[in-house]
């Protein structure tokens, strides 16, 4: 699906980020890492099973989906959140998903401006995160 696929469809994005990462490959090296971003990405499918889900580098990932009310997925980026807590919570190092939502009713054209959007709002919830000891 490219953006030009999304113009006139309403959908959410979500920009979503791994807090502590770079923990995890520090303490237990890059294999232990990548095992924490496949099975985050696996989390991400289950939570979020009709979106679209992307890898955009490091430990960020984007989702697009297009079902389901704001407070649908705002229960279903709560149950993310506390999926991954209770997965990778062994390694003792705060890893922690930090997701920034946005949407559109499909008018907006400019998928670069809604990313920016998510990554900006996903900060948000990174500094509130940081500031109650949860990444």
């Amino acid at each position: 699906m490219c953006s030009s696929d999304l113009v006139g469809r309403a959908f959410h994005l979500l920009y979503l980020d791994l807090d502590n990462f770079k923990k995890i490959n520090d303490g237990y090296g890059h294999k232990v890492g990548d095992e924490v971003l496949i099975k985050t990405a696996e989390m991400i499918q289950e939570q979020f099973p009709n979106a679209v889900t992307a890898r955009l580098g490091g430990d960020e990932f984007a989702v697009v989906d297009e079902s389901g009310s704001r407070s649908e997925i705002q229960d279903k980026c709560s149950r993310l959140e506390t999926q991954v807590q209770e997965a990778f919570g062994h390694y003792n190092c705060g890893l922690s998903v930090s997701i920034g939502i946005t949407e559109t009713d499909g008018s907006i054209q400019d998928m670069d401006r809604l990313l920016n959007e998510g990554d900006v709002r996903m900060y948000e919830v990174k500094r509130e995160h940081h500031r109650r000891g949860n990444g």
